[in-house]
């Protein structure tokens, strides 16, 4: 029997888009055949470059279009009205991380899709990454006893690359942007159910993007395992240094990169810093470049500081900064082909492969969901749990306490 084929509509065709459309349009059970943006070069190149029909309005491509699934990548501060018009529509959703900028809207969306009977998945975290997924089944086993702690450190140059302040703004600089990424990837290791969060967040070295560049945080697992994040974006130390110089993607990545992105920064003219920013984000965005094209941008910006992945496969196993993994009888880290463990006799190397990347890991569930009737492990609920958290480190930073999390849920069994 033939394998359905689901119809994919995308509303917000920005820098996003330029990431996830490759792993889509690659997928052999997605069709890409309709998107919705308010920019007209962005609706006249995925008509080019896939087909389908293309709309100005989010909620006019919901309405009129028979679609099975509708992936939302509008600005943060923008998806839960389209989550919203989707799931009204009956379409399945694909929601971008954070999932929404406070845990009311998150409610919303978690409602309409209830009452709709439609899934709404949250994309977009290096949970999917092969080797965490790897190293999630090796905790899982138990081979090496019981997790005992979780590390994670992550150095880059995120407050420096060509990002209006506005949408710094909007997420609180890395906390409710890239914090989601960290606590994602620790609470599917760790079974999802957090206990608390104590943090610093900070903001110094480059004091006047707004927002946070930095923080620092413990958390507690409810079985007590203990977790520590740091996160730092002001392109100073770079955490690619740790990994033979491969960046966040899996992509080689320059040494000079950091550095080149804080210059380029610092050298802006404060006068004329907003209006520059914003025409450097737009050539950043889908439309002003076409799949495995790159923007013309100064040297240690171009694809906003990262490697590029519109259409460019990795060489080498993506990651979120340094991880390191420790059961009672094991000590596991992420290395650039796979897991390192170091155990008794000494460190075994295990090269992750022949898995689906996260893109193709995230459509895969989705698929299972939607066609199959499967439980999702990414839901609603579930990132609505990350965002908590996220939150979180503003709070404790802002009071100077630990935060108790009311809205944590388990991982489903089996994962």
């Amino acid at each position: 029997m033939q394998a359905r084929v689901l119809r994919v509509g995308v509303a917000g065709l920005g820098e996003a888009a330029t990431e996830f459309l490759p792993g889509y349009h690659r997928h052999p059970h997605v069709r890409l055949a309709a998107c919705a943006d308010p920019r007209a070069p962005a609706r006249e190149r995925f008509v080019r470059d896939f087909g389908g029909r293309a709309y100005c309005d989010a909620a006019d491509m919901c309405a009129a279009e028979n679609l099975d699934v509708i992936v939302v990548a509008t600005n943060h501060e923008f998806h839960r009205d389209p989550v919203i018009w989707a799931a009204q529509a009956g379409r399945h959703v694909v929601v971008e991380k954070p999932m929404a900028l406070s845990l009311a809207d998150c409610d919303e969306m978690i409602d309409a899709c209830d009452r709709a009977g439609v899934r709404l998945l949250a994309g977009h975290s290096h949970s999917y990454d092969a080797p965490i997924r790897s190293l999630r089944r090796l905790i899982a086993e138990g081979s090496y006893g019981p997790l005992s702690m979780i590390h994670g450190w992550n150095f880059n140059d995120f407050m420096t690359r060509p990002y209006p302040d506005s949408h710094l703004a909007q997420s609180a600089g890395v906390v409710l942007n890239q914090a989601p990424h960290h606590i994602d990837v620790v609470r599917y290791l760790g079974g999802g159910l957090l206990h608390s969060v104590r943090a610093v967040a900070l903001n110094r070295s480059v004091p006047t993007r707004p927002g946070f560049g930095a923080y620092a945080c413990f958390l507690r697992f409810t079985n007590g395992v203990p977790v520590t994040l740091v996160y730092s974006g002001y392109g100073l130390f770079d955490s690619a240094e740790l990994f033979g110089w491969y960046g966040e993607g899996g992509q080689p990545r320059q040494p000079t990169t950091n550095a080149a992105s804080r210059g380029n920064f610092l050298a802006l003219d404060d006068g004329e810093r907003a209006e520059r920013l914003d025409a450097l984000k737009e050539r950043l965005r889908y439309g002003s470049v076409g799949l495995g094209e790159r923007a013309v941008m100064p040297p240690g910006w171009g694809k906003g500081g990262r490697p590029p992945t519109t259409g460019a496969l990795p060489t080498k196993q993506p990651f979120f900064g340094l991880l390191l993994v420790s059961c009672d009888r094991a000590d596991i880290r992420q290395y650039p082909d796979g897991l390192a463990i170091y155990a008794d006799g000494g460190r075994r190397d295990v090269p992750v492969t022949g898995m689906p990347d996260a893109r193709q890991a995230e459509i895969d569930e989705l698929y299972q969901a939607v066609v199959h009737d499967r439980p999702l492990v990414h839901d609603g609920r579930w990132a609505k749990a990350t965002l908590e958290a996220s939150l979180a480190i503003l709070q404790s930073s802002a009071e100077n306490r630990e935060i108790i999390l009311r809205h944590q849920i388990a991982l489903p069994e089996g994962n």
